[in-house]
């Protein structure tokens, strides 16, 4: 890869993580149509995504819990939204990915495509439900699905599905975060079982990126006081690349 390409791909992937971590949404939502757009095949970039969100997730985690967004020790609830997130999050991901590697590319981009665009119309969409289990169960389920075959989805659609039903922002951003962690373990696993190693360089260069950004991004929650400006404006974006996605593969 041309050293231009990849200090575009290295400032991407930081400001993508800040503000996945800052709002528990939008790093493989935007970063995949990017990747997509700017050439790299499709079984590359999912498998690089999911292996930086491995190193991200633990360390925003920790990061999170540091400036006190969200308490895994003292806060049941806390500790079972991960759990429930996770357990069913990873059965989906394991039945995803199988999915996902015999399945032509250019329908994974398509699928990609029109996915962020309904992300970012749920990320505009302001009506609110009443909390429940087995509501977040399936929401768990159906983002780890997509972001094993996308790379992304997960963030917005479960960090919206708890803002929604009335969760905490930061709670809902740091358990986010934390099961996401997991799933993404579970993801680059499956596709390394499925489909051998990947060329690492891409997967670095997203990781560290990343890595640096965490931190700030765990304080950028901490500070956060209006998410909703935030929420619409990675809802835009992600209807502006979903639909040059479309665009570049029907053309």
């Amino acid at each position: 890869m041309e050293i231009i390409i990849l200090l575009l791909i290295f400032i991407l992937g930081f400001c993508c993580e800040f503000i996945d971590s800052s709002l528990g949404m939008g790093y493989g939502t935007l970063m995949s149509p990017i990747l997509l757009i700017l050439g790299f095949d499709i079984f590359l970039v999912v498998p690089s995504i999911l292996f930086s969100e491995m190193l991200t997730g633990f360390s925003a985690s920790l990061f999170h819990h540091k400036f006190k967004n969200f308490d895994l020790v003292k806060e049941e609830k806390n500790r079972k939204m991960v759990l429930v997130l996770s357990i069913l999050g990873v059965l989906a991901t394991i039945l995803s990915v199988f999915i996902a590697v015999q399945l032509p590319k250019e329908f994974i981009k398509l699928y990609i495509g029109i996915l962020v665009i309904i992300v970012g119309f749920i990320l505009l969409h302001r009506k609110k439900f009443k909390f429940s289990w087995k509501k977040m169960g399936i929401i768990g389920v159906l983002s780890a699905f997509n972001k094993s075959i996308s790379g992304g989805g997960f963030g917005p659609v479960v960090t919206a599905g708890q803002l929604v039903s009335g969760r905490d922002t930061k709670e809902s951003i740091g358990t986010t975060t934390a099961s996401e962690f997991i799933i993404s373990v579970a993801g680059f696993l499956m596709y390394f079982l499925l489909n051998g190693l990947i060329d690492f360089t891409l997967a670095i260069i997203l990781a560290i990126a990343g890595l640096i950004a965490t931190p700030f991004g765990a304080w950028g929650t901490k500070k956060i006081k209006n998410e909703d400006v935030a929420r619409r404006l990675i809802g835009i974006i992600s209807i502006s690349l979903g639909t040059f996605t479309l665009i570049r593969v029907f053309s």
